[in-house]
């Protein structure tokens, strides 16, 4: 999913967060989410 501007522009950070904070959605970034998955998920089955 991509979030587009009104003139058919992907949209970028600053309209992202302006989107983020009109619907109070929070906004993570691929490092953040990586860090949670290594924290919280097994990375070896038993």
């Amino acid at each position: 999913v991509e979030v587009m501007n009104e003139d058919g522009t992907m949209a970028r950070l600053p309209q992202l967060q302006t989107i983020a904070a009109k619907f109070g959605l929070k906004i993570i970034s691929i490092k953040d989410l990586i860090e949670y998955r290594l924290q919280l998920d097994s990375l070896i089955e038993e």
